[in-house]
């Protein structure tokens, strides 16, 4: 197949992907956690007197950037191939004429878009509800260097957590293992241990695009290293992903 029928497949598939998360029933878990952080965001504003940009920052990277971010993304990332090699719906996608790598790609662009898509509205119902007791003036820095962290963070779980999901049959607790043990535990442990963690390189950024909070005050990585062991991390994910769904037996 030429180049031009290969990427019209892989954006196919990328639709594709992005309607099943839509629809799943997962979406609801998304509608809990938003509440979740509308509330947390109501209750800080009706807390919080002055210093009310270094508050939100505060808040809102642990609960959004740590939290809730590697939450969604690998409760989406580890379920979108896999269910459909448990219910064999993958079959018929497998064993088509697309090259292996454009279908996953087409998983892994699908998800991060939508997983993307999520986490701004997400955060941005917390945003509006916090700072609609302050103002905004002077809060679109906050807000455009929350929506970078997120996206980037959004790129590197998604490689990771799509790769591991053709690795193991339940896939959700390595996951929960990495989430909750390995980012939250390892990656606030003293000492260089945390540079093996993702939320280690996401506090690297974010140290150099707030002014204000605990993570203008994070030291971490430099930028350009962060950048490169980011990147480095996503291509070993995704050439490893490639790899195992390519010669992957299906049903």
């Amino acid at each position: 197949m030429d180049m031009a029928t290969q990427i019209k497949g892989t954006l196919t598939i990328t639709r594709y992907s992005m309607c099943k998360v839509l629809v799943s029933k997962r979406i609801v878990l998304v509608f809990a956690i938003m509440a979740l952080f509308c509330s947390v965001a109501f209750y800080g504003s009706t807390e919080v007197e002055q210093k009310e940009r270094e508050e939100f920052i505060n808040f809102a990277s642990a609960l959004v950037l740590f939290f809730i971010l590697p939450v969604i993304t690998m409760i989406y990332g580890s379920s979108l191939i896999r269910d459909e090699i448990v219910d064999r719906s993958i079959t018929q996608i497998a064993t088509s004429p697309l090259c292996k790598a454009s279908i996953y790609i087409g998983y892994y662009l699908g998800l991060i878009i939508t997983v993307s898509v999520i986490m701004v509205l997400v955060f941005t119902s917390g945003f509006l509800i916090y700072f609609g007791e302050f103002g905004f003036d002077g809060t679109g820095d906050i807000y455009g260097s929350f929506i970078k962290l997120m996206i980037i963070g959004t790129v590197v779980y998604s490689s990771l957590f799509m790769m591991v999901s053709l690795i193991f049959r339940t896939p959700i607790y390595f996951g929960l293992f990495f989430v909750f043990i390995w980012e939250l535990f390892i990656g606030n442990f003293p000492g260089r241990i945390k540079m093996v963690a993702i939320n280690h390189y996401l506090r690297s950024l974010g140290s150099n695009m707030f002014t204000v909070g605990e993570l203008s005050s994070y030291n971490g990585s430099t930028v350009g290293d962060t950048t490169i062991t980011l990147a480095a991390f996503v291509t070993i994910s995704m050439i490893l992903g490639i790899l195992i769904f390519t010669y992957k037996e299906y049903p």
